[in-house]
């Protein structure tokens, strides 16, 4: 926990009030305030002028000034003062802001100029192709990272190898420019290494936003496109004396180059075959040579100088050629008379080429500095001269580690952490300002400080590398704070952040007064301001901007935290340092999923700061310890699926490790046959989508209003960014409420169940392109899409359709038969328009004898099913299963009358299941009404009587069985509501109740649908009855959608269901079998669901006790049941079968 940076700019704020007094070139009146502003000039960055600005109530002042001394005339009350200072170029390079209330008397404040700065950590891969050999010409030495910003020096860091990172601290927040480049040494026209000098010839570039106060990691590479200069043409012999005839070959590495070579004064020739060097005995020929390539600079000219020796041995060739190496090189000896033999030393002797010791046979290694001479000697030729190149080889440099935090003060709770960019280093160091060294303490995990003044000092060491310099930094440590402390994100658009606390949650709040003490708080880094309350265990708080106008709560509630707290400006809280390093994120897009093509492409991302290492397996192993591990970077594409047939699959696991901790994460890809759409309704597996509460995909598209506990900032985008997630689930539809133009921006237009215009995508949801993307993707995913119809009320003053219609009567309840047309022009449509499956039926009772003379679902349910065979017989795929699920939220005897029947004709053949729901909630939780009979804690006989309500419904009902929906209480909160429980995720049994309750509904015959948030346990915190935290059970399940980020709770819920869901999918007798019941006591339910010859048996244990359950062999016919989702398999045994079922769980067998 910070307390000051002593690095920081601190502003002084005298006050002092006139009466009658005056001075000089200032006016003022009698009750005015001269404010005088020191700034203190303690900085690193230039500072062109100070932006001051005075808010008082309504009237804000502002002065400018390149002085560090301003000052303003205000009138007493109370003044948010805040400083920008910039530099010449407009950047703001600090801010700092103070509450003052001006009074008679003369006071003066200190604030901290905060510096608007991050830093990050670049790491530099290669996927550019471009590799050159350690030796040759062109080969990448000096991998070097500049970062460039209008108004700033550039900040140039150096890397020695790829997969190594640049750490830059202190960058100004916002857009900085990162430019990568490979430099290999500079060599002059003789192919002689020039020292210190380097040539650029690969270089990408990259746009990054710094964050002002946090650690970003980027992963960069150098691209296909990154080299920018050709590598110099070689020859297969240097300068030197060579035999008339001697054929000369040149190359060049840069691929699809072109060679260009001039011999003494000819032409300028394109290299195309080996070319011979002829002339008389002592004659020199002169050889220029370049390569070229179009969008790259030309080589370098080399030029080649041959001595013609008729009866001389050629020269020895080197190559590499003697100079400063980073490692070891290997070096290869030839002569352009291949009837010569060399002989060398490299001992700096002249090699004696009478003894066959010093004769080359094959390339040799040099390691360490040497000097090497060799000569070559032809049959019936004198001998060549002796030729000496001198090796030095000096180990590239190992980074300078990175301590964090900066040089400040910090109280003894701050962490503090060391990094290096080299891959593979290992940290010492110290903490008592000594020099470190390979002897003192290694760096393994971040550590803390005693209390008093401390230099902790780095070193960074790699085996055949020098040394690191050594990093320095000074600190002052002070006490841990002892009490809480509360830190607040400041919202956009909030001038300040105030808090309105009760210290110890006793309900005597501390605070008075909006905008004053004690409700201020610490500006204590850039956008987060910081409350510290000592001696308390419990403080109860909410935030706001200085008025009541703007506030942030939890969920409509008090925050109540008995430790400290971090508060996002969306309210979501933490309690651990939101910009603290954290162990490596991975993730993969897609996730586990299906896929018909015949290769997938999975992209791998992993993100976090000082990341050491990332691998991936697709063989399942474990990538940490596994041999055929794969290392990757952020963004890496893996393809999948060639070797799999249909039915297979391949499981990506992913490994990835930080000076934090490790992380993993494995991804099934299941291998299906083309896409089709589901042609039985009782397959259907819904996941239901509040829209406006989702996912924010697009910014643009917002209510930002809404009833329930969400962002309300949900959009299609968000959805179209989900199909992935939803699809992972194993479901195979998705049913999104209304989301046609509503012509307004109200809590009740955010529902979408008050229309304006029903052919018209509501632009605060997105676009027809949106929508029809969105239905597009979901296909593709073979997932199905249905439309949320509201065809019994409208907003008023509906736009009329396509062909003129309108609907008639009122507008809640409208009219029939006068809105028929209308309503079935709406329904075939958007069938035709975005291809979509379906409809979910608004209270449809109010279609129906309810509110109308007769059921007027026939009507609209066989123009959509002509509508669909009109589609499947012009052989369209999509768009013809035309199924329609009604809304009648009531008893079984009024859903067969409004719903099933039409006069002894099928009106709907589909509605919700409420019945059967209210039973499930229960027996497992309660139902909304506790104080009704039987609202809760039932036996599990009660599931036999819930199913005994489906003997009321026509032959052709197929009834839609759900948990939760938008209007219901979630299950969660149910659980905490329920009198015999009262409590919620802190308690195993809360996500044992949610796998029962899923467990049953997978046994289900008929379609299924699940409300988004619940496959994770989604809850609000403290709401247990009507009105807490302001919500209602109508509205209070609309909370914010979340598709990643899970706990191990959240994490084991979600792939529990995905299971079921995929194990409903595979066996046709759970979701259109017959069922027939076996048994059921209080505490246990059995039932037998048959489709032809497959059987399986269904057991469920609603207690918290383990029970054993006797089946009759008889009943269910078979010799051993077989467990699903590793249960144990058991064998009939004295005419029955003995199950041991865990309390609060569901069991799956096949009957074989």
């Amino acid at each position: 926990m910070r307390i000051v940076n002593c690095a920081r700019i601190l502003i002084t704020v005298s006050l002092i009030i006139i009466t009658s007094c005056y001075q000089d070139q200032i006016s003022f009146s009698a009750d005015e305030v001269v404010l005088n502003i020191d700034i203190l000039v303690n900085r690193s960055w230039t500072i062109f002028e100070y932006d001051v600005t005075a808010r008082g109530g309504d009237v804000v002042k502002n002065v400018t000034s390149s002085s560090s001394t301003v000052t303003m005339v205000l009138t007493p009350g109370m003044w948010n003062i805040e400083v920008s200072a910039k530099n010449s170029s407009a950047n703001i390079l600090y801010k700092g802001k103070a509450s003052v209330n001006l009074t008679s008397q003369t006071q003066s404040v200190i604030i901290p100029l905060l510096e608007e700065s991050g830093s990050c950590a670049v790491t530099v891969n290669n996927q550019s192709g471009y590799s050159i050999a350690a030796g040759a010409p062109g080969h990448i030495e000096k991998i070097s990272v500049t970062a460039k910003k209008s108004g700033f020096s550039d900040i140039s860091k150096e890397i020695a190898n790829y997969g190594d990172f640049a750490v830059f601290q202190n960058l100004l927040s916002g857009d900085w420019e990162f430019i990568l480049e490979g430099k290999a040494k500079t060599i002059d026209k003789n192919y002689s290494v020039v020292a210190g000098e380097y040539t650029t010839y690969i270089r990408s570039n990259y746009i990054k936003t710094i964050v002002s106060g946090k650690m970003e990691n980027f992963i960069t590479s150098f691209l296909s496109d990154a080299q920018v200069k050709v590598t110099p043409a070689i020859p297969s012999a240097y300068s030197g004396t060579i035999s008339s005839g001697t054929l000369i070959t040149l190359s060049c590495r840069t691929s699809g180059s072109t060679i260009k070579y001039k011999i003494n004064d000819g032409a300028i020739l394109d290299y195309n075959a080996p070319f011979s060097i002829t002339g008389a005995n002592g004659s020199v020929v002169n050889v220029k040579v370049y390569a070229e390539k179009a969008g790259l600079e030309n080589s370098i000219i080399n030029e080649l100088i041959y001595t013609i020796q008729n009866q001389v041995t050629p020269d020895p060739q080197f190559n590499p050629v003697g100079g400063t190496y980073q490692a070891a090189v290997g070096v290869t000896l030839s002569c352009s008379d291949t009837t010569a033999t060399i002989y060398y030393a490299t001992d700096g002797s002249t090699p004696d080429n009478t003894k066959p010791e010093y004769k080359y046979v094959s390339p040799f290694n040099i390691s360490s500095d040497v000097t090497v001479k060799a000569i070559a000697l032809a049959p019936g030729k004198t001998a060549s001269s002796v030729i000496t190149q001198t090796y030095t080889i000096v180990p590239a440099k190992v980074a300078t580690p990175v301590i964090s935090p900066q040089t400040g003060s910090y109280d003894a709770d701050q962490d503090f952490s060391i990094i290096c960019g080299t891959q593979g280093s290992t940290i010492y160091y110290t903490t008592d300002g000594s020099t470190p060294d390979n002897t003192k303490t290694q760096y393994v995990s971040p550590f803390k400080l005693a209390v008093g003044s401390k230099t902790v000092k780095a070193i960074a060491v790699k085996s055949g590398m020098t040394d690191s310099d050594i990093s320095s930094a000074s600190y002052t440590i002070t006490d841990s704070f002892d009490g809480i402390a509360i830190c607040f994100e400041k919202p956009d658009g909030w001038t300040n952040a105030f808090i309105w606390y009760d210290k110890d949650s006793n309900g005597s709040w501390e605070t008075t007064t909006l905008g004053a003490a004690p409700g201020d708080m610490i500006n204590y880094r850039t956008g987060w301001y910081k409350k510290e309350l000592a001696s308390t265990a419990s403080v109860t708080f909410l935030f706001n901007d200085g008025t009541w106008n703007k506030t942030v709560k939890d969920n409509g509630a008090d925050f109540i935290t008995t430790k400290n707290i971090w508060v996002k400006k969306d309210g979501s809280k933490v309690y651990e340092d939101p910009l603290a390093p954290q162990p490596p994120q991975l993730s993969a897009a897609p996730g586990t999923s299906y896929f018909s093509t015949d290769t997938i492409n999975v992209t791998l991302n992993v993100t976090g700061t000082n990341i050491s290492t990332s691998k991936y397996t697709t063989d399942g192993s474990y990538p940490k310890t596994s041999p055929t591990a794969v290392v990757f970077s952020n963004g890496t594409v893996v393809t999948i699926g060639g070797d799999i047939a249909v039915g297979g699959s391949k499981t990506i696991r992913l490994y990835s490790i930080n000076d934090v901790g490790e992380s993993d994460a494995s991804f099934d890809y299941i291998k299906t046959d083309a896409p089709e759409p589901v042609s039985d309704a009782n397959n259907l597996r819904i996941y239901q989508i509040m829209v406006e509460s989702f996912i924010d995909g697009d910014s643009n598209c917002n209510y930002n209003t809404g009833y329930g506990p969400s962002h309300h900032r949900g959009d299609i985008r968000g959805i179209i960014n989900s199909l992935d997630y939803i699809k992972g689930l194993g479901m195979n539809a998705i049913w999104l409420t209304p989301i046609f133009d509503s012509d307004g921006s109200s809590a009740l237009d955010a529902t979408g169940y008050f229309c304006r215009d029903y052919f018209t995508i509501d632009p605060k949801f997105g676009s027809f392109n949106d929508a029809k993307e969105l239905v597009e993707k979901a296909h593709q995913r073979e997932m199905m899409v249905i439309l949320d119809g509201v065809f019994g009320h409208h907003k008023g003053w509906v736009r009329p359709s396509p062909t003129g219609k309108l609907p008639s009567g009122g507008s809640n309840p409208v009219s029939y038969p006068g809105s028929l047309d209308f309503y079935k022009e709406v329904a075939t449509y958007w069938i035709d328009a975005l291809d979509i499956d379906g409809w979910r039926l608004d209270q449809a009772y109010q279609v129906a004898t309810k509110n109308q003379d007769r059921n007027y679902w026939k009507d609209i349910r066989e123009a959509v099913e002509a509508k669909c065979a009109e589609r499947a017989a012009a052989g369209k795929q999509w768009g013809t299963l035309g199924y329609m699920v009604g809304e009648i939220w009531d008893s079984e005897t009024n859903i067969q009358l409004w719903g099933y029947n039409a006069e002894g004709n099928a009106g709907l053949k589909s509605c919700f299941d409420f019945p059967l729901r209210y039973v499930l909630a229960q027996v497992l939780a309660t139902q909304e009404e506790i104080n009704q009979p039987g609202a809760y804690n039932q036996p599990a006989t009660k599931l036999v009587s819930g199913y005994a309500t489906h003997s009321a419904y026509s032959a052709w009902a197929r009834p839609n069985l759900m948990l939760t929906n938008h209007d219901l209480v979630r299950f969660g909160d149910l659980i905490q509501r329920a009198p015999h429980l009262k409590y919620g995720k802190e308690r195993p049994d809360y996500w044992k109740r949610h796998k029962a309750a899923f467990s049953f509904m997978t046994s289900y015959t008929g379609p299924i649908t699940i409300y988004y948030g619940d496959e994770i346990g989604d809850e609000v915190a403290n709401f247990v009855n009507k009105g807490d935290s302001g919500y209602y059970d109508d509205h209070v399940s609309r909370s914010s959608g979340q598709t990643s980020g899970f706990d191990a709770n959240q994490s084991d819920l979600k792939n529990y269901l995905t299971s079921l869901m995929n194990l409903r999918e595979s066996n046709p007798a759970l979701w259109r079998g017959t069922r027939s019941h076996i048994s059921a006591d209080t505490y246990t339910y059995v039932d037998l669901k048959t489709d032809g010859a497959q059987k399986m048996l269904y057991v469920l244990n609603v207690s918290t006790d383990s029970k054993t359950v006797t089946v009759s062999q008889s009943a269910v016919g078979g010799t051993t049941l077989r467990g699903a989702l590793g249960a144990a398999n058991v064998n009939a045994s004295g005419g029955g079968y003995s199950i041991s079922i865990e309390g609060l769980t569901g069991k799956f067998y096949f009957v074989e």
